[in-house]
């Protein structure tokens, strides 16, 4: 029996679809992203399960979406009865390896976790080390991500002769503030064109309530004095930050510095790739790549993620198996619980608590992708996306936006109140609500149906029969599946386009 193959996750944090050539932007640096997109399957429409860190990162673990694990927000603890898939693969004998960000709670149980501290970053300049990976702000100070690449390739390297496969999950902190690239990355953005920012003035003042409490849209307003905003560090994200056209000079500033430590990340991706190459492994191991959410950086108006406009809910995503997996090969829909289904059908692991289809095992096979559309929750809202339309619904409210990705990709058009468009709307709502309302852990259900009867020492069915029988079919897949043939449905009532 062949043995499994090696897995590399690597995950960039806060990375924009538009910081890699691609997925569309012919002037961004990326050109180990560019050859990891052509030697392996990408997905052109992949979307994070909830556009902040923490939400996102405790559904890759646990596979489920935020509802269920109950990780709503950053700060939330994520529920600690669910099982992760690390310790799937360490009982089918994965050595399993976490370096870098993990942001998803209590850790689960790898075999090695590298995570270097600020004495050791410190030992580390000291010593000399790592002279081309100093932040330009600070020439004395280490981007933790290189020790963080470098451990990683260390770990491979170690357990390069055994016979056991390993999962390395290689997460970077990069582009994600404090935005520190080297000297020589922000030499070179001096003269990038920065793409052209999508936004029309005010856009920002009409978005729900709900969207703009997540934003702290106007919390620092008439408080700070327009001397700080010439400051490009001003214009950091999550500080309620309104794009003011006054001081463009610095917002441009800020937005070339992102941009600078986006190359960097893609830097450090290719020293993973190159390691893989020098270490024999390449051909063995299946790379995984991407992101756990985009950003705004002042597209729509803001600067932050916490919303659903495609720049932060859209994000790039990998797979690369050579001579395995087609080579080049471009696919439309996935999602970050996609990631964690796909992780364990690498290992040739089956698990029916898993809210996400393995992405993989269709492209060995020939069959088409299990996914055509994707829905995510954020706090109390919740968005479907499909290839046509986009719908985001607030609760608070009772109220939401609807967008046509084909005629307003850059979703400038709210349709929500459109005569015309009220049958999608229905349809597209009745859809996510019903979705949202399935959305439960299957594994903890099964647990639930049964409990030991201390009279009889035996267990005794707490439910009646019928419904436990019900409970015992579920699948963790089943509402995104029932999604589907509801969404399937919408190509029968095509409605005219302006």
């Amino acid at each position: 029996m062949a043995r499994s193959p090696n897995i590399l996750l690597i995950c960039t944090d806060s990375l924009r679809t538009d910081a890699l050539g691609f997925m569309g932007n012919p002037h961004a640096i990326s050109p180990h992203a560019n050859q990891l997109a052509r030697e392996g399957v990408w997905f052109e429409q992949a979307h994070t399960v909830s556009p902040v860190c923490m939400p996102a990162r405790c559904s890759l673990i646990t596979g489920v979406y935020p509802p269920v694990h109950e990780c709503l927000e950053n700060g939330m603890g994520r529920r600690q009865d669910l099982e992760t898939f690390v310790e799937k693969l360490n009982a089918s004998g994965y050595t399993t390896i976490m370096a870098g960000k993990q942001h998803f709670g209590a850790c689960p149980r790898f075999d090695r976790i590298i995570h270097p501290e600020a004495s050791e970053l410190s030992r580390l300049s000291m010593d000399g080390k790592f002279p081309t990976d100093r932040s330009f702000a600070n020439t004395s100070q280490i981007i933790p991500d290189a020790v963080v690449v470098q451990q990683t390739i260390d770990a491979m390297r170690e357990h390069q002769k055994r016979q056991s496969p390993f999962f390395a999950f290689c997460s970077l902190e990069a582009p994600h503030v404090p935005l520190i690239p080297p000297s020589r990355w922000m030499d070179k953005m001096m003269d990038f064109p920065l793409p052209d920012l999508n936004l029309s003035p005010g856009e920002e003042s009409k978005l729900p309530h709900h969207q703009k409490k997540l934003l702290g849209l106007n919390a620092n307003e008439g408080v700070e004095n327009d001397d700080l905003k010439e400051n490009p560090e001003y214009w950091i994200e999550a500080a309620g930050r309104s794009y003011d056209a006054r001081f463009a000079t610095a917002i441009n500033a800020w937005r070339r510095r992102y941009y600078a430590f986006a190359a960097y990340a893609d830097e450090l991706l290719g020293r993973l790739l190159n390691a893989l190459d020098e270490l024999n492994l390449t051909q063995d191991t299946v790379v995984v790549f991407t992101s756990d959410h985009g950003q705004q950086y002042f597209d729509h108006g803001f600067n932050d993620k916490h919303c659903w406009y495609d720049e932060s809910w859209r994000i790039p995503l990998i797979i690369r198996h050579p001579q395995v997996l087609p080579a080049g090969k471009r696919e439309q829909f996935a999602n970050w619980t996609d990631l964690t289904a796909t992780i364990l059908g690498i290992a040739g692991i089956k698990s029916e608590n898993v809210q996400g289809y393995d992405l993989y095992t269709p492209l060995i096979t020939g069959e088409p992708n299990p996914r055509s559309c994707v829905a995510a929750t954020l706090f109390q809202s919740c968005a479907l996306a499909t290839r046509e339309w986009k719908i985001e619904y607030y609760v608070e409210e009772h109220t939401g936006r609807l967008f046509d990705r084909v005629s307003d990709p850059k979703e400038q058009k709210n349709q929500w109140d459109s005569p015309q468009h009220q049958p999608i709307k229905q349809h597209l709502l009745l859809s996510l609500l019903r979705w949202q309302g399935e959305l439960i852990s299957v594994e903890k259900a099964r647990q639930n149906l049964t409990a030991q009867a201390p009279d009889k020492g035996k267990d005794t069915v707490l439910v009646a029969n019928r419904v436990a029988a019900a409970v015992q079919n579920w699948k963790g897949i089943d509402p995104d599946n029932h999604l589907h043939a509801m969404i399937s449905t919408l190509n029968l009532n095509p409605i005219p386009r302006n």
